[in-house]
């Protein structure tokens, strides 16, 4: 049974990159769009990775960037310096990083959706190699199902074609990320009360804004999280 678990989450993966890869792959031979020309093209500071300091300093968005006072963006920026370094000023190269983080999302949201449903019955990983086949079946199919449609959703056109638009790709894998994260640490017991979680937001409150923001939108969804995993839960 174990053989059979990891074989289905191989051919998961698998049909995962390729149906996502199937979807977008015409992407790859799209050119800079509207704002990417001001942000790639137009802007010498991406020509030498040595500017990727900068990049996280005030002074390149107040008077540097190419639309000063714009939105912080210092790793979308430090993309485009890896990018250039890597393809210049060809598009194909920028297209294919927003295609390859699309590809990373749908396969946290298929480990994220696997690690939800491992522990909805028991709060507690479910070891599929114990389960009979109908379980094998259900565990494996509803995150695969769940990763195709996020895959394959329309409302992500915009963000995997238009170069400009990868922060919201970082966005996702990041905050995936941390969910992921957040899961596998309480299902170790690492966070021993709510109350810790809620401490740490609180030291945020002198940050500049929209961290704070953002930060209280994760919150939101740990605070069920740990509702779920919480060791008082399961005992």
């Amino acid at each position: 049974m174990d053989k059979d678990v990891g074989r289905l989450r191989w051919l998961s993966v698998i049909l995962l990159v390729l149906v996502t890869y199937a979807v977008y792959q015409n992407s790859l031979n799209g050119s800079f769009l509207w704002d990417d020309k001001y942000l790639v093209l137009r802007d010498n500071q991406i020509r030498t990775l040595r500017n990727i300091p900068r990049f996280f300093g005030l002074t390149y968005w107040r008077e540097e960037a190419p639309f000063p006072g714009a939105n912080f963006r210092p790793l979308r920026t430090t993309s485009f310096a890896i990018d250039y370094f890597l393809w210049e000023d060809n598009p194909f190269g920028y297209h294919l990083t927003n295609l390859l983080f699309h590809i990373f999302n749908v396969l946290l949201v298929y480990f994220f959706v696997h690690l939800l449903l491992s522990s909805l019955s028991t709060y507690q990983p479910i070891n599929l190699s114990t389960h009979s086949p109908n379980h094998l079946f259900t565990y494996s199919l509803v995150p695969l199902l769940s990763a195709l449609l996020f895959a394959t959703h329309p409302i992500h056109t915009e963000a995997v074609c238009w170069i400009k638009n990868r922060s919201e790709l970082f966005c996702t894998f990041f905050f995936l990320s941390s969910l992921i994260f957040f899961i596998k640490s309480s299902q170790k017991s690492v966070v021993s009360s709510e109350n810790s979680v809620v401490r740490h937001f609180d030291t945020t409150s002198h940050l500049p804004p929209p961290i704070p923001y953002l930060l209280s939108t994760i919150y939101s969804l740990l605070s069920p999280l740990y509702w779920l995993y919480s060791p008082k839960r399961q005992q």
